[in-house]
C-alpha cells in the first residue's frame, strides 16, 4: 500500500486533475487506516463534482470503519439521493430507514425489500432482514418461512439454524426450536455447535437440562471452552457461583493439557499460540471472578497474585485486586486499584461500574 500511495502521489503531483488516481490513493488510504487523509480526498472531490457518486459512497465505507454513525447518516442519505438504484447503497439506506427513528413504515421496508428478494432470490442479508421485518409487523408465518428459507438454501446450518432457532426460541416455539436441532444433528459435523445451541435455548427454561445438553457439546468436543464458557455462565445466572468456578477451572485444566500448536507457518503458529494464552488468560479471570462471588477470597487472591507477577500492567487482574479489596472489606484500596485499572484502560467499563458501586457504599452518589 505504501508504494502504491507513493506511485499515485507522484501521479497526481503530474496531473492534478486526474480524477481516478485521486479517488484510488483515497481507497489506499482507507486499506492502511490513514481515514483522515482517505476522508480529504473523498470530501475534496465531492465538493468538485457533488453529482460523483463514487467519493460519496466510500464515505460511507469510512464512516462504517470508524463506527461514526452520524457522519454515516449523512453519507447514505447523500447517497440515496445520488443513486437509489445502487445496490449498496439502497441496502444502507434502508437500514437507515430501518431504525426506530426511521420516516418509512414497515410496510413500505417490506414491499422494497420484498421487490429485492424478487429480483435476487439468493441475498441471504436481504432475506433476513425481511424477516425481521415481517417479525416486527406481527407477521409471524411469513417471518418464519423468511428464517427457513435461510436455513434451507446457506450452506452453512450452524449460522443459519441459530438464526432460526433464536426466532423459535423469542416466540417460545419450544418444539419447533428442537426439531431443528435434531434436523442440524443430522447435517451438521460439528455436533457440539447444536447442543451448545439447544442448551442456550433450554437453560433459559430449565436449568437441569440446559446443563446436560452443554455436558452433550463438551463431551463431542472436550478440546473446545467455548461449551465450558457457556455452562459456566448458566451456573452463574443462576447464583452458583463454585460450581461455575468449578466449570472454568475444568477449562483451564483441558487448555493447559493441549499439545503445542503443531503450524508449519512461524507467523501462524505464533498468532494462534498468542489467541490460546489469551483464552487462557480470559478464562483464568473469569474463574477468579466466580470464586470472588463464591467467596474464595483466599483462592481468588492467590491466582490474581500470580497474574500480577507475570504483568504488573494487568488492567484486567488489578481491577480484579481491586473487587476482592473490596470483598474484603477494605473499599479504599479497592478504589486505588480500580483507579489504577482506569489509568491503564479508560475503556474499561468493568472497573468504572465496580468503582461506582463502591462510591455508592460510601454515600458518595456524585462520585457514583
Amino acid at each position: 500500500y505504501e508504494l502504491a500511495a507513493k506511485k499515485l502521489t507522484e501521479l497526481i503531483a503530474r496531473e492534478r486533475g486526474h480524477r481516478p488516481a485521486r479517488m484510488l490513493l483515497g481507497r489506499v488510504y482507507f486499506e492502511m487506516d490513514e481515514f483522515d487523509m482517505a476522508e480529504d480526498i473523498f470530501v475534496t472531490l465531492n465538493d468538485e463534482d457533488p453529482s460523483f457518486a463514487e467519493p460519496a459512497v466510500a464515505m460511507i465505507l469510512l464512516a462504517m470503519a470508524q463506527d461514526d454513525e452520524e457522519k454515516w447518516e449523512k453519507w447514505v442519505v447523500y447517497s440515496y439521493e445520488l443513486n437509489p438504484n445502487d445496490a449498496f447503497v439502497r441496502n444502507q439506506y434502508l437500514r437507515y430507514q430501518e431504525r426506530p427513528d426511521g420516516t418509512m413504515q414497515p410496510t413500505q421496508l417490506i414491499n422494497i425489500r420484498r421487490q429485492i428478494y424478487d429480483s435476487n432470490p439468493l441475498d441471504t442479508e436481504n432475506i433476513f432482514l425481511l424477516a425481521r421485518l415481517y417479525e416486527v409487523v406481527g407477521e409471524d408465518a411469513a417471518a418464519e418461512a423468511m428464517y427457513k428459507l435461510l436455513y434451507e438454501d446457506m450452506a452453512d446450518k450452524i449460522a443459519s439454524g441459530a438464526v432460526l432457532a433464536a426466532y423459535y426460541d423469542r416466540t417460545n416455539q419450544l418444539d419447533k426450536a428442537e426439531a431443528l436441532i435434531l434436523d442440524m444433528l443430522t447435517k451438521i459435523k460439528d455436533k457440539s455447535s447444536a447442543y451448545l445451541l439447544w442448551g442456550k435455548i433450554l437453560g433459559r427454561r430449565n436449568v437441569a437440562r440446559g446443563l446436560a445438553a452443554f455436558d452433550k457439546a463438551i463431551e463431542l468436543a472436550p478440546e473446545d471452552y467455548v461449551p465450558y464458557d457457556a455452562k459456566s455462565a448458566l451456573l452463574s445466572r443462576n447464583a452458583r457461583w463454585q460450581e461455575a468456578a468449578d466449570v472454568m477451572g475444568e477449562c483451564l485444566e483441558m487448555l493447559e493439557a493441549l499439545p503445542p500448536i503443531e503450524q508449519p507457518d512461524a507467523t501462524l503458529r505464533a498468532n494462534e499460540t498468542k489467541e490460546r494464552q489469551r483464552i487462557l488468560q480470559g478464562v483464568s479471570k473469569l474463574r477468579v471472578r466466580y470464586l470472588i462471588e463464591a467467596n474464595q477470597v483466599e483462592q481468588a487472591q492467590t491466582l490474581v497474585d500470580e497474574m500480577l507477577a507475570a504483568d504488573s500492567t494487568d488492567h484486567e487482574a488489578i481491577a480484579l485486586s481491586g473487587v476482592l479489596q473490596a470483598r474484603m472489606g477494605d473499599n479504599d484500596e479497592a478504589l486505588v486499584q480500580l483507579t489504577r485499572a482506569l489509568e491503564l484502560n479508560e475503556k474499561f467499563t468493568t472497573a468504572w461500574v465496580e468503582r461506582g458501586r463502591i462510591y455508592l457504599t460510601k454515600g458518595d452518589f456524585y462520585r457514583a
